[in-house]
């Protein structure tokens, strides 16, 4: 050593990845050496190589491996002889405000789809309020950078295809389908929390497209349940393409509902130019109809295979989503056939009433002309 100045006079040494433990020192050497210590290897120690002193807080009576370590350079460990960080912890850890504590128990095991065990390497408990928040997560924006730029996050999660954790027991690319992690929102359901929080609702990363170097498409899936994480189920996606569904993991319009033989779709439209609301019922046998609005006009659609009525219904079947069994009042059969107060019209346009007070009426009330005129060649 060029000098011993600065390091305590008895205590532990970290060269490399060994720990030597020493009694003593000399101006230029330390004295009653163990090398090797706390489970570590003795290795040659090559001139120059940098010398720290460990702070040992605690060590089992039962194992070598220290609980807590200090490095001279800095370095927090725990259950690791080199931390390898600032802060390297290989336990779980915990910050609370014991009081909060139920039990005593700072672990709380949350259920998962095969039982009972999720426990948080990181595991924070404290006061929480519409003022109070137990983690505040912030990002100091450099005064250089640019204030739009959307690039900045307190937190994010990764998937890494790493070895030991897949079948094939190789790192590699994700593929479409695969899960990132994400967030998953858990409560207690019964007076203790051990073995009664259970998940209620999860939002996750998925790839829903080809991965390529440098390319990941996902996108944001929210599954929620009526019972724990067994029940989780998608509801709401947003595809890497911004692409809404609902009650659809494949949505193949700008916003697409869908439940049982019902379909709502709101899209860009023909060559993106004619928005596009449309209902289809998805069943074989279903009809769809629509609105659009193009740059000269706009329009209702409705299916070919059918025909278009006008109903009246009473507000509480609008209100209790119990529309289709109104009063028909007008139709529009497949080949262009209007009827009014028939649902079998037989000409270009019918009316029908059994009501002798209802006389169709034809009337101008301008200045012109009411023509009713025949082309063909029967002008009766």
């Amino acid at each position: 050593m060029v000098s011993t100045s600065g390091y305590p006079t008895a205590g532990t040494l970290l060269v490399g990845n060994e720990a030597i433990i020493y009694t003593g020192t000399t101006a230029t050497t330390f004295t009653g050496l163990t090398r090797g210590a706390y489970g570590t290897t003795a290795a040659a120690i090559s001139n120059g190589a940098t010398i720290n002193n460990y702070l040992l807080v605690s060590k089992s009576t039962t194992t070598t491996m220290p609980k807590v370590i200090v490095t001279g350079s800095g370095s927090l460990g725990a259950g690791v002889i080199a931390p390898s960080y600032g802060i390297d912890f290989r336990k779980q850890m915990l910050i609370a405000n014991s009081s909060l504590m139920q039990d005593n128990n700072p672990f709380t095991p949350v259920e998962h789809s095969t039982g009972n065990g999720y426990s948080g390497l990181l595991n924070i408990i404290g006061a929480g309020g519409d003022t109070v928040a137990p983690i505040h997560i912030g990002v100091a924006q450099p005064w250089s950078d640019n204030a739009g730029n959307p690039n900045y996050y307190a937190i994010i999660t990764q998937r890494q295809n790493d070895n030991g954790y897949w079948a094939n027991g190789a790192r590699g690319a994700l593929a479409n389908g695969d899960y990132l992690p994400g967030l998953a929102f858990a409560g207690q359901t019964g007076a203790s929390p051990d073995g009664e929080m259970k998940i209620g609702a999860a939002i996750l990363g998925r790839v829903d497209n080809t991965v390529t170097v440098g390319n990941l498409p996902t996108a944001l899936v929210f599954r929620t349940t009526t019972t724990n994480s067994t029940g989780l189920t998608e509801k709401l996606r947003i595809s890497s393409t911004g692409n809404v569904g609902i009650g659809t993991a494949t949505p193949s319009a700008l916003v697409h509902a869908s439940i049982g033989v019902s379909d709502f779709r709101f899209s860009q439209g023909s060559s993106n130019l004619t928005p596009t609301m449309s209902v289809i019922n998805t069943s074989v046998s279903g009809k769809a109809a629509g609105l659009l609005a193009g740059t000269m006009s706009s329009a209702f659609v409705y299916d070919s295979a059918g025909y278009f009525s006008i109903q009246s219904d009473t507000k509480a079947n609008f209100t209790g989503n119990a529309l289709g069994a109104g009063s028909e009042k007008f139709r529009i059969d497949s080949s262009g056939y209007v009827g009014i107060g028939t649902s079998t019209p037989t000409g270009i346009l019918h009316t029908y009433s059994t009501n002798s007070s209802t006389t169709p009426i034809f009337e101008s009330g301008g200045v012109g002309k009411l023509t009713i005129k025949s082309t063909g060649p029967d002008t009766r």
